[in-house]
């Protein structure tokens, strides 16, 4: 059985957060706490998908209780 063939620009499947994902979500803490004039303790990103476009987006679901 072959790999899944993505398309250009489709998004993935829903996968668990890695350290890697959770690496690019504690780079834009500081943004979101910046522009919600908020602290967040904590900020565990849970899952995300990636899609390949000119580059790779990101769209991570993270817990960040208030």
């Amino acid at each position: 059985m072959s790999a899944p063939i993505h398309m250009l620009g489709a998004p993935s499947k829903v996968e668990p957060a890695t350290e890697d994902i959770q690496a690019i979500a504690d780079k834009v803490k500081s943004q979101l706490e910046e522009k919600e004039n908020k602290k967040y303790p904590t900020f565990k990103a849970t899952e995300y998908m990636s899609q390949l476009v000119h580059g790779t987006n990101y769209f991570i679901k993270v817990e960040c209780p208030q």
